[in-house]
C-alpha cells in the first residue's frame, strides 16, 4: 500500500497541537507530526544549546522544516531550489513513515504553506489538505497572550 500524505494549511494558533493529539489517539497506522522536525537535545545541559545550534544548521535544518531559505526561494520564484527542499523533506517523511510502520503521514504545521506546498503537490499529486481556521479575534488574543 502506498503512503498517503495529509498537510494542514493554517496561519498558526488555530488548534494544530490539539488536532495532532486527536489524530494520534484515534487514527491507526498514521504518523502524525506537529511542526517537525523538532530538536530534542540528548547532550547534558551546558552542551544542549550548542547541539541545538549544530543540528538546526546541519541536520534538522530550517529548510527541512519549511522555513529559512525556503521562504526566500519561494519569494524569488526559484522552483528548482524549492523542489530540492521538497525532495529532501519527502525523503525525511518517508524514512519516518518506514521507521514507524505507518502508511499515513499527517503533517500539522503552519510551515508547509510557506513555500513547500507547490513542489510537494507536484511530487505527491494525491496529497490531501486540511484547512484550519480560527475566529480572528481569538487568534489575535492567542498571539498576544504568548508574550513574545
Amino acid at each position: 500500500m502506498s503512503a498517503r500524505y495529509i498537510f494542514t494549511v493554517t496561519a498558526g494558533r488555530s488548534g494544530q497541537n490539539s488536532l495532532a493529539d486527536i489524530v494520534r489517539r484515534h487514527v491507526p497506522s498514521c504518523l502524525t507530526l506537529f511542526e517537525e522536525p523538532q530538536i530534542r537535545p540528548w547532550t547534558p545541559r551546558p552542551l544542549a544549546h550548542y547541539e541545538r545550534l549544530f543540528r538546526r544548521r546541519f541536520v534538522e535544518t530550517h529548510e527541512l522544516l519549511g522555513r529559512g531559505k525556503v521562504i526566500e526561494t519561494f519569494v524569488a520564484g526559484d522552483e528548482a531550489a524549492l523542489e530540492h527542499y521538497a525532495r529532501a523533506r519527502l525523503a525525511w517523511i518517508d524514512r519516518r513513515l518506514a521507521r514507524a510502520g505507518a502508511h499515513i503521514y499527517f503533517d500539522v504545521s503552519k510551515y508547509f504553506v510557506r513555500g513547500l506546498h507547490r513542489p510537494i503537490a507536484r511530487l505527491r499529486p494525491g496529497l490531501r489538505l486540511v484547512r484550519l481556521v480560527r475566529d480572528p479575534i481569538l487568534n489575535m488574543r492567542s498571539f498576544l497572550n504568548r508574550g513574545k
